[in-house]
C-alpha cells in the first residue's frame, strides 16, 4: 500500500507521513514557536534593548574628570613660571652682552679710569705707576702696591642710596678672601656717581606699557619720561668681576671678565644682599658641602637653591683663586649645612680656605677672556 504526502500551503511535505493532516500542521506549528521564541524581544522603535548607565558609573565619570581638570589647573601657574623665567634669561642674554660692549667702548677695562674708596670713604685712585720704587707693581690695593688682583666693577654698591655696599665684595668683609669693589666713574660726589652708573650700569630694555582701560583691542601706549626717552621698568642690572691669573701678573696675562646680571637687585640692605659661607667642602666633581651663615633677615640658615649664582673662592698656591658658579642641584638643609651639586669649570682640589659668596638675585653669568686696556707706556 501506497503512503500519500500532503502538500502545504508553503508547498514543503511532511514526507513519511500518512495521509493526515492534523501531525503535520503541529509540526510546523511548533517549529514557527521555537522560531519566535529565539528573536530577540524589540520595542516599538525597532531598536534592541540595553541597560542604562547606573549612578555609580556617572559619579567615577565625573572624579576621573576632576582629577584631570586639577591636574590641567596646577600646570598654569608652573607655566607662567618657566615664561618668566625664560623672559628673564632672553633679557640677561642681550644685557650680557651689551655690558661686555660697554666695558669696551667705555674703557672700563683701562686701570686708569678705576677708583675705589679709602679708609676715611674719599675717591682714591688704583692705577698709581711708581716705575723707580716698584716696578712692575702699578695697582694700590689697600695701601698694597700689587702686579694681580680680584675687583668687582660696582659703582651702583659703592654709591647705593641707602649706603655704600663698602669697598669690598661681599659687603662689609674684612678678613679672609674677598674682591675690592671698584667704580670706572670718579667717587667725588656720590649722588652724581650713583646717577650716571644708574644710566650704564641698570638696562632700560624692559620697557613700560600703559593698557587701554576703554578697549582691551587698542595696542598697549608705551610710557615716556619727556622727549624721546621710554620708561623702562629698571629691574635688570650688572656688574663685573675681573680676576687675574693667580700665578702671572695683570700686566702680561688674559684675566677671566664675568658679567653677572641682576633681576631686582636689593641696593636698600648690602648684609641681606650678599653673604658668604664658611667650610666649603669638596666632594669631588662638582659636588660641595656648605656650612651656611644666618641670613640676617630672617635669621634662619642661608640656604642655597638650585638655579642661583655663586661665587667660590680660595687660594691656590700662592696666589686666590675666584670663579662663578651655577647651582644645579641642592639638598635640604641639614642643621648649617647643604650639598650641592655645581656646574662651572672643575675646581682644584689642592685649594684651601675654599668659601662661597652667596650674591642674591643673580639670573646669568657670561665670561670672557680679555687684556687689560693698559695707559700708554705699559
Amino acid at each position: 500500500m501506497h503512503h500519500l504526502t500532503d502538500a502545504n500551503a508553503s508547498g514543503e511535505r511532511c514526507k513519511g507521513r500518512p495521509f493526515t493532516r492534523a501531525p503535520c500542521r503541529k509540526q510546523r506549528g511548533a517549529a514557527l514557536s521555537v522560531a519566535v521564541a529565539s528573536r530577540p524581544q524589540s520595542h516599538g522603535s525597532g531598536l534592541s534593548s540595553r541597560r542604562a548607565i547606573s549612578l555609580l558609573e556617572v559619579l567615577i565619570s565625573m572624579f576621573v574628570l576632576l582629577v584631570g581638570l586639577l591636574g590641567v589647573a596646577a600646570m598654569i601657574p608652573a607655566g607662567r613660571h618657566e615664561l618668566l623665567q625664560a623672559s628673564k634669561i632672553d633679557h640677561a642674554t642681550t644685557i650680557g652682552r651689551a655690558a661686555f660692549r660697554d666695558l669696551k667702548v667705555r674703557g672700563y677695562l683701562n686701570p686708569a679710569n678705576w677708583y675705589t674708596l679709602d679708609d676715611v670713604g674719599n675717591s682714591t685712585a688704583l692705577w698709581q705707576p711708581d716705575p723707580v720704587n716698584h716696578p712692575g707693581r702699578p695697582f694700590l690695593i689697600k695701601g698694597v702696591r700689587v702686579d694681580r688682583f680680584a675687583i668687582v666693577i660696582d659703582p651702583m654698591g659703592l654709591a647705593a642710596p641707602a649706603g655704600s655696599f663698602s669697598k669690598s665684595f661681599p659687603a662689609n668683609t674684612t678678613s679672609g678672601l674677598y674682591l675690592g669693589r671698584i667704580s670706572p666713574i670718579p667717587l667725588s660726589n656720590v649722588t652724581n656717581t650713583y646717577q650716571l652708573a644708574d644710566l650704564v650700569f641698570r638696562s632700560s630694555d624692559d620697557l613700560l606699557f600703559t593698557p587701554n582701560a576703554n578697549d582691551r583691542n587698542v595696542p598697549p601706549t608705551q610710557q615716556m619720561l619727556g622727549g624721546a626717552k621710554r620708561a623702562s621698568l629698571g629691574n635688570y642690572s650688572w656688574i663685573a668681576t675681573i680676576v687675574t691669573d693667580p700665578t702671572m701678573s695683570a700686566l702680561d696675562s688674559r684675566m677671566a671678565v664675568s658679567v653677572a646680571v641682576f633681576y631686582k637687585r636689593d641696593l636698600s640692605n648690602p648684609s641681606a644682599a650678599e653673604g658668604r659661607t664658611s667650610n666649603v667642602v669638596t666632594g669631588g666633581g662638582g659636588n660641595f658641602q656648605f656650612t651656611l651663615p644666618n641670613h640676617p633677615v630672617t635669621n634662619k640658615p642661608w640656604a642655597v637653591k638650585p638655579g642661583r649664582w655663586i661665587m667660590l673662592s680660595g687660594t691656590v698656591d700662592t696666589g686666590n683663586h675666584f670663579q662663578w658658579y651655577r647651582v644645579v642641584a641642592a639638598d635640604q638643609v641639614d642643621g648649617t649645612t647643604q650639598l650641592v651639586t655645581l656646574a662651572g669649570p672643575d675646581w682644584n682640589p689642592n685649594t684651601t680656605n675654599t668659601t662661597a659668596y652667596l650674591i642674591d638675585n643673580v639670573v646669568m653669568v657670561y665670561e670672557k677672556y680679555m687684556k687689560l686696556e693698559l695707559p700708554t707706556g705699559y
